[in-house]
């Protein structure tokens, strides 16, 4: 991943501007609700792929996972942090400095 894009992610996590979410990369209520987003989610708007991404989506798909130099074992393992392990964003910020 480049370190750029490494950062902002870090930084978006961290802002406190983004709603945690789970199972999605995001989910816009139809409600009015509030945005929520999955760790992934926000790596994809910090990288400008917001628009490419579809409600219900889960997961990158082959040519996201490109675009931000991240590895299917390493989306993997986020989203079960975000998700199974429940870690917050900042939890993850940091394993995201420490191991990418």
């Amino acid at each position: 991943m480049d370190k750029v894009l490494k950062t902002k992610w870090i930084k978006a996590l961290e802002s406190g501007d983004y709603m945690q979410g789970k199972s999605w990369l995001r989910v816009v209520s139809e409600v009015g609700g509030p945005i929520t987003y999955c760790c992934l989610g926000v790596l994809c708007e910090v990288a400008g792929l917001g628009d490419t991404i579809t409600n219900g989506q889960q997961y990158l798909d082959s040519e996201q996972l490109l675009k931000v130099g991240l590895k299917e074992s390493q989306q993997i393992k986020f989203a079960t942090f975000n998700d199974n392990k429940r870690m917050d964003f900042m939890q993850i910020a940091s394993v995201i400095d420490a191991f990418i």
